[in-house]
């Protein structure tokens, strides 16, 4: 849904709706850096942004089910760091 790039990388850091965060190198290589599958880490990321530090970044999500599970997540916060 959003994205944050990173000024001194170039890196696009990226919210995707299946419950992950991808980084996108301006040469096209991917990667999960946070997520992914059927995680709970973070589930439907809307937006990301970066810390002034470049090595932290904040996600938010709307919350909602994973995988076949009935359990209904709320929306949440997350801050990790970038690799």
């Amino acid at each position: 849904d959003d994205f944050a790039i990173d000024p001194n990388t170039g890196i696009a850091y990226v919210a995707q709706a299946n419950s992950a965060i991808a980084s996108i190198a301006p040469d096209g290589t991917q990667a999960i850096v946070l997520g992914g599958l059927d995680t709970s880490v973070i589930v439907g990321p809307t937006s990301i942004t970066l810390a002034l530090d470049n090595q932290t970044a904040y996600a938010t999500s709307r919350g909602g089910t994973v995988g076949n599970s009935s359990y209904e997540y709320s929306g949440q916060v997350v801050q990790f760091s970038l690799p």
